[in-house]
């Protein structure tokens, strides 16, 4: 199972990638609020939610990871899930505004951005670009624990969005929990999802 999970969340694949041709950080000071306020208009975002949600309440009535066309990741150190954009009608533009709305609302939960950005490289024969916002526990979050170890909230997210050839491929949100005995338990992945999911 575990060997399972790290195939299908591994960002690694067989063929060794070039040095990326594409580089640059996300801007998020200055993302197009305007257009994101009229998109959100469209419903785009309540479809995403239902199927998350729909997603993980299918795992834990069957217990499979794969529920339609969304994976599950659940254990003791990681847990999140996984669009395979293939099965679903969203455009490129919809799983940005995902990844930014995201970024936003785990953000709001006192996480600070420690890196933001859009990559492409050649896989051969593929482009690939991915965009990536990994959010982790600011500092004055990671003291607020009464067991005197180091707080962890939810554990260190990451929101990946993949594109092959300009096509939508897969979407990720993972949180990772640190499993060191400096650290207290990460909180209820359940109640992080009640959190960003609205």
């Amino acid at each position: 199972m575990i060997d399972f999970f790290k195939k299908l969340f591994s960002n690694q694949q067989v063929k060794k990638a070039s040095l990326p041709f594409l580089h640059e950080a996300i801007d998020v000071k200055n993302y197009p609020l305007s257009d994101l306020l009229l998109w959100q208009k469209e419903g785009k975002w309540a479809a995403f939610i239902q199927i998350v949600q729909k997603a993980h309440s299918d795992r834990l009535i069957t217990g499979k990871s794969i529920t339609g066309s969304t994976s599950i990741m659940n254990s003791t150190h990681a847990n999140g899930w996984m669009l395979h954009c293939v099965n679903h009608a969203f455009s490129d533009l919809d799983y940005n505004h995902f990844a930014y709305l995201l970024y936003t609302k785990v953000k709001r939960l006192g996480y600070t951005l420690n890196l933001g950005e859009v990559r492409s490289q050649e896989r051969s024969p593929n482009i690939e670009t991915i965009t990536k916002y990994y959010l982790k526990p600011s500092l004055r979050n990671r003291f607020i624990s009464d067991d005197n170890l180091a707080a962890q909230l939810y554990g260190n997210i990451t929101i990946t969005y993949k594109i092959i050839n300009g096509r939508p491929f897969e979407f990720k949100f993972e949180a990772h929990a640190y499993q060191d005995s400096k650290y207290s338990k990460p909180l209820e992945f359940s109640v992080l999802l009640d959190e960003v999911l609205i």
